[in-house]
């Protein structure tokens, strides 16, 4: 997240905690007040960073296919698998938080979260696709995944940017 979101959600945060407190209300109330209070807006900026972190990982798994694949280790092959996974899955998760903040605040979206949130579920849920890929993998296998990931990620910036 960038400087100045952090500090705006951090004193809206704290203005809801405070404004709780004065009504007599629950920890467990303002909670929910601070869930509601966090627009999918607040979430734009970290998906971005997410998805930028999980092109890199994908550029440094897709050097690693041309270069090492065939001799690679069972070893080496699930590090780079294991990375990705955790890649997708932090991309996976700022979807969920988009689509469950715009439900949870009555956001309206210009365009549907929808189909991404369904298409990324499948990312950040286990099985992982990632943990699929093994040792006996071919390339060509790898390589579809690593294309299919690598045009989900496309289209979610273009979502986000657009968004």
């Amino acid at each position: 997240m960038a400087q100045p979101d952090v500090l705006k959600t951090g004193r809206e945060h704290n203005r809801i905690k405070v404004q709780g407190l004065l009504a007599g209300k629950t920890d467990e109330e303002i909670k929910e007040d601070r869930a509601k209070g966090k627009t999918p807006q607040a979430f734009f900026t970290p998906a971005l960073g997410a998805i930028k972190k999980a092109k890199g990982g994908l550029a440094e798994g897709e050097r690693f296919l041309k270069k090492e694949f065939d001799n690679a280790s069972k070893t080496d092959k699930e590090k780079v698998f294991g990375n990705l996974n955790t890649l997708a899955r932090d991309v996976s998760q700022n979807f969920v938080n988009i689509t469950k903040s715009g439900t949870a605040t009555g956001y309206v979206f210009k365009q549907d979260p929808t189909d991404l949130g369904t298409d990324w579920a499948k990312w950040g849920n286990n099985p992982r696709p990632f943990s699929t890929l093994g040792e006996n993998s071919s390339k060509q296998e790898v390589e579809e995944m690593f294309q299919e990931f690598e045009e989900l990620l496309k289209t979610s910036e273009t979502w986000v940017k657009n968004e």
